[in-house]
């Protein structure tokens, strides 16, 4: 078969003998960047629809449980943190490093705590600022360090994260990530020095694949002079583009993570470094450049939604549902083989030519709001909504107290007091628009 020259090159997707499987529970995954941890509250997360908690002991170490009490099954994430314990809110069972059940208030003194008292616990780091999970109980026999970006570790290297959880499956979130073809047309205006007039056909390689991943590259198909730029895919959740160009001592990249949490909701990690650009974004606080990423993710959302609810109540796979164009769609294609070879374990999946429905019921919630998929969870942008909240509420007294001192006063106090409440007038309404911005 000649492939056209409109359409990604053939390549054999389904599993071969001895092709190895991902094992999903063998893997690292990035849950929040640390900032937005709370320090003295349980963070409840998913992966896979499997549900864990996180909280920090009374020496400040990173601990990661199974997010059910074994007494009666109430997420231990609703509970609080106590002396360095979790404590369930339903029954005050109280847990510490390595599950183990400390406190059960309702036995007898000087009896022991059953041992089916105990839960699970799963090793937890922090690199990087990002807070890692692995999936499996067990440590690995041998250390395996999170995937890493080294540049990151250069002196001079700025970094911009936002986190923000997402209405679809994580493979449609990673399917996105991998397709910089959209870019001029989905984000054109938005996107730094991106126009929606400069797309053009690309040229896209995949150079490597293997259970570890995806390694490919792209450039303008119209500027084959210009350098090309890495695209990776680190199985099963981190998508890096390298832009740097070592010619002219340039860094720059973009590192994004999806967690896959549960059927119909992923989590993106967002991560912009480099050592250009750095004016636009390191001279203002971290909200105003959070707004901004959500803007540019809301500008795909709708197309991805309706994707995977296509796919989720048709069961088709991307081969009979697709028609991809070599010059835009190659690494696209290249993750959905790479699910058919690779992903068969993964608890759900759509590839290239195969399809693992999941067991587990889509969730009904809709994070139809940015407040529901970014502040409420977002350290800066849920502090920048409350002193807007402030802020509109001192505003409203002020007004109040002008318009009323302007009532019993005259000649040039009475025009003060009218400049005040206009003044307040303007404050509040600035605040009220910058408020529904984070909504």
């Amino acid at each position: 078969m000649v492939a056209s020259p409109q359409q990604p090159e053939p390549s054999v997707s389904a599993q071969r003998p001895d092709d190895p499987q991902l094992n999903w529970r063998t893997c690292w995954y990035p849950i929040t960047f640390a900032v937005d941890l709370p320090a003295d509250q349980p963070y409840g997360f998913s992966i896979f629809a499997e549900p864990f908690v996180i909280f920090r002991d009374h020496q400040d170490k990173l601990v990661c449980l199974v997010d059910r009490c074994p007494h009666r099954l109430a997420k231990l994430s609703d509970g609080r943190v106590t002396a360095g314990r979790l404590e369930c809110l339903y029954h005050g069972w109280q847990f510490g490093d390595n599950g183990t059940c400390l406190h059960i208030p309702h036995l007898l003194e000087g009896a022991t705590v059953p041992d089916r008292a105990h839960t699970q616990s799963f090793p937890v780091q922090e690199q990087q600022g990002i807070i890692w999970v692995w999936a499996d109980g067990d440590v690995p026999p041998t250390p395996v360090a999170p995937p890493a970006i080294a540049d990151l570790e250069t002196d001079g290297v700025f970094q911009v994260d936002t986190a923000t959880d997402l209405p679809f499956d994580h493979t449609f979130l990673v399917e996105n990530l991998l397709d910089p073809a959209h870019v001029y047309i989905s984000h054109g205006g938005t996107e730094l020095n991106i126009s929606r007039d400069d797309a053009a056909p690309l040229d896209l390689e995949v150079l490597a694949t293997s259970v570890d991943g995806i390694q490919g590259r792209f450039r303008r198909a119209d500027r084959p002079q210009t350098p090309w730029i890495k695209l990776t895919f680190h199985a099963p959740m981190l998508v890096h583009y390298d832009f740097s160009n070592p010619t002219y001592g340039v860094i720059g990249g973009l590192g994004l993570y999806a967690l896959p949490v549960a059927p119909g909701h992923s989590r993106i990690l967002m991560r912009r470094y480099g050592t250009f650009f750095k004016r636009n974004f390191t001279l203002k606080p971290r909200w105003l450049e959070h707004l901004r990423q959500n803007k540019i993710l809301e500008e795909d959302l709708a197309f991805i939604v309706a994707q995977d609810r296509f796919f989720h109540e048709s069961g088709q796979s991307i081969k009979s549902a697709y028609f991809p164009l070599k010059h835009c769609d190659t690494l696209v294609m290249a993750h959905r083989r790479w699910l058919d070879r690779f992903g068969q374990d993964l608890p759900w999946y759509v590839g290239f030519a195969t399809v693992k429905a999941t067991t587990v019921s889509q969730e009904s919630q809709g994070f139809s709001t940015r407040f529901e998929r970014h502040t409420q969870s977002c350290q800066a942008c849920r502090g920048a909504y409350e002193q807007l909240i402030l802020l509109r509420q001192a505003g409203w007294a002020g007004a109040v107290t002008s318009i009323a001192l302007a009532l019993v006063t005259e000649g040039p106090t009475h025009m003060v007091f009218v400049l005040s409440f206009l003044l307040a007038m303007v404050a509040i309404s600035a605040a009220r628009a910058l408020e529904t911005r984070f909504l």
